[in-house]
């Protein structure tokens, strides 16, 4: 970046958010984004519909679609799907 071999760069997340290193910050070739390139109309119905996917998967099965990696540590513990609630 600073020698021209990158022209320009736009970054939407940087590895210590929201501590940005300086040196990015000085840099004249760099647009920053608070993290937001998600948050599109298009992308934000997707995360609702796969919420809603994962819902109900969750409540026929007892298993997500897209499980959290923390979730999948234990695979032989299972919640039962069908819970009461008071």
């Amino acid at each position: 970046m600073r020698d021209g071999t990158i022209a320009a760069a736009g970054l939407d997340v940087s590895a210590d958010e929201p501590n940005v290193p300086q040196r990015l910050l000085d840099l004249h070739n760099v647009t920053l984004l608070p993290h937001i390139a998600a948050a599109t109309v298009d992308t934000r119905a997707a995360v609702a519909n796969l919420v809603i996917e994962n819902v109900l998967s969750w409540f026929s099965s007892g298993l997500a679609l897209t499980p959290v990696p923390e979730a999948t540590a234990f695979p032989e513990v299972r919640i039962n799907p069908a819970l009461t609630l008071p």
